[in-house]
């Protein structure tokens, strides 16, 4: 059975106010992934009853799209952009890595990967054409293709992807489960070669309640005996839990007496028979309190997912909102502050135009200014305070000018930060 998948929770109800855009965990190549694969390899969370095949049926793709997981049902230049970009990057390291010659027992054994068919496929006309087109579609943050570009990409992509769709389908479906799964593994395995690499850092990572295997490895982090009986009876541990789990009866020697030698006498066998009640009182005890401590630990880790959801949420509106306001703006509303600050000048008891500071709030995005509340008690604040010559005194007029420096930099450093972002990928590739 695989994983089961996130509540996707969409609008509500006759609510048709559009979402500004889409948080980047609700992306559909990153909510389905899974953090591990099941016992059967899938890297996919799946619905229950739900099988791979299922999962990657267009059909039921299309269903679990809406404007709260999808920017092509949101904001579609921004969707077509993105899904470009990441096709671009796709079918170039196809192309770069898996050209040349095949041989026919090389085609056979990577056949349920789709790569054999995806070589194929890009290698016609047609799959050029593609290539070209999410070249130019991939616009990023300062590409000006023109108008008659985008059109002819735009024919090529949509022609592509639906003129025959079987065969691609079909191929990507196995690349995307074969890439998963590799993805994953890469991954795990990274991460715990980084912590198997230093196992004293690793050991201060570690928090809650330890067995004592685990408690006594913590101890001596570098000692590679401890650390691997106390890997194997944390995992044993689980095993046993999962024969419980099972219904499975446990055998005799899952007891805890299991390493006892067989040549122990009847009288020792007698005297712990004799003690079974006491000890299964006092493994009755251990349990709820076993069961006690993960139930707080479980709701510690729930607040921590909930801060960090919450933070990363707030992360993709701030981007969201920064994203909207194009650089050249910001960078010369930031002069035109610098410029207004000086004409203002320094006298505390001097006046400004109300209008022409209003001017200069209302040239900060709506989406921004929800970013930065103190802008609205700051817009107020000026309201209350204005003359009926239509002027405010200067130490306000300087306050607010400072305020929307200072918002102005930071988006700045924003965009000069991806920027530099942008700039360190294309020289990776």
């Amino acid at each position: 059975m695989g994983k089961r998948a996130f509540n996707e929770k969409g609008a509500k109800k006759g609510d048709k106010t559009p979402q500004a855009f889409v948080k980047k965990f609700e992306y559909f190549g990153k909510a389905k992934l899974a953090p591990y694969c099941n016992e059967e390899g899938v890297p996919f969370y799946l619905d229950k009853g739900e099988d791979e095949k299922d999962f990657l049926r267009l059909a039921n793709i299309r269903k679990s799209r809406n404007s709260s997981n999808e920017e092509l049902c949101c904001r579609l230049g921004m969707g077509l952009c993105l899904d470009a970009a990441t096709a671009d990057a796709g079918a170039k390291l196809i192309s770069k890595h898996f050209g040349g010659e095949w041989t026919e027992e090389v085609r056979k054994s990577l056949t349920k990967t789709g790569l054999p068919g995806l070589r194929d496929i890009f290698s016609s006309e047609e799959g050029k054409r593609f290539k070209e087109a999410v070249a130019i579609l991939n616009v990023g943050k300062d590409k000006q293709p023109s108008e008659r570009d985008v059109n002819r990409s735009i024919k090529h992509f949509v022609g592509f992807l639906t003129d025959s769709p079987d065969e691609l389908h079909k191929h990507l479906a196995r690349l995307a489960s074969a890439t998963g799964v590799l993805y994953l593994f890469a991954m795990t395995v990274l991460k715990d070669m980084a912590l198997l690499g230093d196992p004293a850092a690793w050991a201060k990572l570690i928090e809650g309640k330890q067995g004592k295997d685990v408690a006594a490895w913590m101890k001596k982090p570098k000692d590679r005996e401890k650390l691997r009986q106390a890997l194997s009876a944390e995992l044993m541990a689980k095993v046993k839990n999962n024969d419980k789990a099972r219904g499975k009866k446990r055998r005799v020697s899952d007891s805890s007496e299991d390493e006892k030698k067989d040549s122990d006498t009847e009288e020792s066998k007698s005297s712990g028979e004799s003690a079974s009640a006491s000890s299964a009182s006092m493994s009755s005890c251990k349990k709820k309190r076993r069961a006690e401590e993960e139930r707080k630990r479980a709701k510690k880790e729930s607040k921590k997912l909930k801060a960090s959801a919450s933070a990363e949420m707030a992360r993709e509106q701030r981007t969201a909102a920064f994203t909207a306001w194009p650089q050249g703006q910001v960078e010369v509303l930031g002069c035109d502050i610098a410029n207004e600050k000086t004409q203002i000048g320094n006298l505390a008891g001097g006046q400004a135009e109300h209008a022409r500071l209003q001017a200069f709030l209302d040239r900060v995005p709506a989406l921004v200014k929800q970013q930065f509340p103190a802008l609205a008690v700051l817009e107020k604040e000026m309201a209350d305070q204005v003359s009926e010559d239509g002027k405010i005194p200067n130490v306000l007029a300087k306050k607010a000018l400072v305020r929307l420096g200072a918002i102005a930099a930071e988006v700045e450093a924003f965009w000069e930060e991806q920027s530099g972002g942008a700039t360190a990928a294309a020289s990776a590739l």
